[in-house]
């Protein structure tokens, strides 16, 4: 009969508890470094019909009227408020979602503000009418 000695048996039990505590760690950092530190909706809207229309509005990403077969440029400012440099996730949502175009990241640094520049194409087949959708923007640490 084989005598195992105690100190081998409480080494190898240090062993498997510093393993499961690194394993812990790494998988806490994993989850908790990929939050969003805040989330900026803006809503979208555009009209498609026969004539062009304009709109002004600094709460919502509105194109007013558009007819078919054309594309409009839009801007929206992100600054960064953190003391860290962040990046920032862009998606988006809704009935546009497929019919507007930029970066689906860009990157801040501390203090930076940047203009996010937004393209919507209104496809010649568009039918007439009212779309909406939002983009989101998620703003992590870089």
């Amino acid at each position: 009969m084989v005598k195992i000695n105690k100190d081998i048996i409480y080494l190898r039990l240090r062993f498997v508890l510093l393993i499961c505590l690194i394993v812990l760690v790494i998988f806490n950092i994993m989850i908790f470094t990929n939050r969003a530190l805040s989330v900026k909706i803006v809503d979208m809207r555009v009209v498609v019909g026969e004539k062009i229309g304009m709109v002004i509005n600094d709460s919502v990403l509105d194109y007013g009227i558009l007819p078919r077969g054309t594309s409009i440029n839009k801007k929206v400012l992100l600054k960064n408020e953190y003391k860290f440099p962040v990046i920032v996730d862009i998606k988006l949502s809704g009935a546009l979602k497929d019919y507007v175009y930029g970066d689906s990241k860009i990157t801040l640094s501390v203090g930076e503000t940047k203009e996010y520049s937004v393209d919507l194409i209104i496809p010649g087949e568009m039918e007439f009418g009212n779309y909406t959708g939002k983009m989101i923007f998620e703003f992590r640490r870089n």
